[in-house]
């Protein structure tokens, strides 16, 4: 349970919140794993009143903070490059104009950017067995304005926020023609975004080298 400011010397607020485990009397059964139960309590009078009993479908919750949004100084967009993993501008990062496919051996690295609605490069060409590192930064400015990439031959799906930069890798081991596509609707033009991962099969890519 939490209220707000619990963690302080002078707690305030007339709510509390209850992170419940066990659901199975307040929610149809949607399968084996239950969905958890916050609920929502006014304690500012001599009998509590249930606000809201939510049940919510993600990890257990063992842990809550309530606090006034005003402490909150929210990002809506990123720096151009920023890596939520480092809290840094990722050396990865592509700008606008820089967009490139590095060969170095079997190792192969791409830089996109996507915006809407296009990824550049749009067309990806590798050989199949390659290692492929896979960079791309959400070059937006808008806030919302997040878009997707995913690779679904590849098992892929990002989530790249404005100004992020995400990396992906995988080995490129199924030869054919694979769409990419963004999978947050992202403007009128959002069907549109979308390229070709194109994996060379290994029998033409030694023919290619005799």
């Amino acid at each position: 349970m939490a209220i707000p400011g619990s963690d302080t010397a002078q707690p305030y607020g007339h709510y509390l919140l209850s992170l419940n485990k066990w659901s199975i009397d307040r929610f149809d059964c949607v399968g084996p794993l239950y969905p958890e139960n916050l609920q929502l309590i006014d304690i500012n009078g001599p009998k509590m009143r249930i606000l809201s009993d939510t049940p919510l479908g993600l990890g257990e919750t063992h842990y809550a903070q309530i606090i006034p949004y005003s402490l909150l100084h929210v990002a809506k967009v990123f720096p151009v490059g920023y890596s939520p993993r480092t809290s840094t501008i990722s050396k990865c990062a592509t700008q606008p104009g820089q967009e490139r496919i590095v060969r170095n051996g079997n190792h192969v690295t791409i830089f996109m950017t996507a915006v809407r609605s296009h990824f550049t490069p749009e067309i990806v060409r590798v050989n199949q067995g390659d290692d492929v590192t896979w960079h791309i930064t959400n070059i937006e400015r808008t806030p919302d304005a997040t878009h997707g990439l995913a690779i679904s031959a590849y098992n892929v799906n990002l989530t790249i926020n404005p100004g992020e930069t995400e990396t992906i890798h995988f080995i490129a081991k199924r030869a054919g023609v694979f769409s990419f596509y963004c999978t947050k609707f992202c403007s009128a033009l959002h069907l549109e975004m979308a390229g070709y991962l194109v994996v060379k099969p290994r029998t033409a890519v030694a023919m290619a080298e005799r």
